[in-house]
C-alpha cells in the first residue's frame, strides 16, 4: 500500500470515528441547517433526518427576505424539530 493510500485510509478512519462520536448511530432524529447547498448532508442526518438548505442558487434580496422565502427561519427549524420528536418526517 502506498503512503498516500495509507494516509487517506487513516484520515477516513479518523473522520468516521469522529462522526460516530459526535453523532451516535442510535440518534436518529437529526437536522442539518445549511444556508447554502444541502448537498452531502444525507450521510450525516440519515434516512430519518431532515435537511434544511437551499437546493438552488440565483435568488437575490435582503437576507431576511431570502431566508423567509426559502424556509431558513427559526420557526421552520422549530417546526421540523417538533415533527422529528413526534417520530416522523413530512
Amino acid at each position: 500500500m502506498s503512503s498516500s493510500k495509507f494516509d487517506e485510509l487513516c484520515v477516513n478512519t479518523i473522520r468516521f470515528l469522529a462522526v460516530d462520536t459526535v453523532l451516535p448511530r442510535n440518534v436518529k432524529a437529526r437536522i442539518s441547517i445549511e444556508a447554502g447547498s444541502p448537498l452531502g448532508w444525507e450521510r450525516y442526518v440519515g434516512d430519518n433526518g431532515v435537511i434544511i438548505g437551499i437546493p438552488h442558487f440565483g435568488a437575490s434580496a435582503p437576507g431576511k427576505v431570502i431566508y423567509e422565502k426559502l424556509g431558513l427561519t427559526a420557526q421552520h427549524v422549530a417546526d421540523e424539530a417538533a415533527n422529528l420528536r413526534q417520530g416522523g418526517k413530512k
